[in-house]
């Protein structure tokens, strides 16, 4: 499978072992994008529009790349719908590198008095990444098929959130944010899951999912097994109005929502090893065997991102988007003859 494996076959030798197969390596990266913009002002005929990107990459050798971007604006007179999301991932052996952003704005400059006015742009972006890779661990002066327990860890570092504003009882935003991860290895799985949730500023947050974890599995000296990573950060926002007897003054809302796992889910090494009797063994007589030819009894380095123009162009989208509020910032205000707020 690649230069390394001929080391198998010689361990095989020495130590009476049945040469096995050693699962090969394999990363997939994953992306969509999605922008949609709803107007309805009056009775005029509504705008509606939609947009999508997506992109996946499966590699055998290297590292796997994907990123989707897309945007749009939806206009009736003076209302204004936008979305826009981007998305992009990296995958290698030994880690992953992700990262989701979403932006829906609405803004109606002239209400005029409008009789009713239904305003929504909205977007959705996805990012997700895995691999998989053959390993052998082989520690010498244990018997081979053996038990062996490795401990390990991974590092996770990443951060999420939304936000946003809105004239309160005329607009509205929403912005939903989730991150997941995990690993696999001998008779371990394990893996965690973040969510953030704020509408129009009041947000919920489940339990943290970042940091260094440490896990121990239990494999066989000498036997072919496979490591498994996963992860996926996802974001989603929505700015909308929703009014009856709208009055004059221009109205606006905006949701951002960012799922920034370029940080990585990285492979952190290995911390230690013992045998079925609990005793401890000499981590540094440890070699393991990898399809891919990394070296798992260190930790990965992240290499600097390669972003692609399409997500550089994303990134201006955004910007131009978060562009389209008011010069003044807008103050919270009611309307008396608000009905109703963004459903949603």
């Amino acid at each position: 499978m690649n230069r390394y494996l001929p080391w198998v076959a010689a361990l095989a030798l020495t130590t009476g072992l049945t040469p096995v197969c050693i699962a090969a390596y394999t990363a997939t990266a994953d992306t969509n994008a999605t922008a949609l913009g709803q107007v309805y002002v009056g009775d005029k005929d509504p705008v509606i529009q939609g947009l999508g990107d997506q992109q996946r990459d499966v590699v055998q050798a290297g590292t796997a790349r994907a990123n989707a971007a897309t945007g749009l604006h939806t206009a009736l007179d003076s209302a204004d719908a936008a979305g826009g999301g981007n998305s992009w991932a990296q995958v290698a052996a030994g880690g992953i590198r992700l990262q989701a952003t979403a932006v829906g704005s609405a803004l109606f400059l002239t209400p005029g008095n409008t009789d009713f006015a239904r305003i929504i742009g909205r977007s959705n972006a996805y990012a997700a990444g895995s691999f998989s890779d053959g390993l052998t661990f082989f520690m010498p002066g244990v018997a081979p098929g053996a038990p062996l327990a490795v401990t390990f860890s991974v590092n996770v570092t990443a951060s999420l959130g939304g936000n946003g504003q809105f004239s309160a009882g005329l607009s509205g935003f929403s912005t939903v944010t989730e991150m997941r991860w995990q690993v696999a290895l001998g008779n371990l799985s394990d893996g965690r899951t973040e969510t953030e949730y704020n509408s129009n500023g009041e947000t919920s947050r489940g339990a943290a999912a970042t940091g260094l974890w440490t896990f121990t599995s239990t494999v066989s000296n000498g036997v072919a097994t496979t490591l498994a990573m996963e992860a996926s950060a996802g974001a989603a926002a929505q700015g909308g109005i929703n009014c009856r007897g709208c009055g004059l003054s221009t109205i606006y809302a905006e949701g951002l929502s960012n799922a920034d796992f370029s940080h990585t889910l990285a492979w952190n090494g290995i911390q230690g090893v013992t045998d079925a009797g609990g005793n401890v063994l000499d981590l540094g007589s440890l070699q393991v065997l990898s399809s891919s030819g990394a070296d798992y009894l260190g930790a990965w380095t992240a290499p600097v991102p390669e972003l692609s123009s399409a997500w550089l162009m994303a990134a201006g989208l955004l910007a131009l988007l978060a562009g389209l509020r008011p010069r003044r910032a807008l103050r919270p205000r009611r309307c008396a003859s608000a009905d109703q707020r963004l459903a949603e």
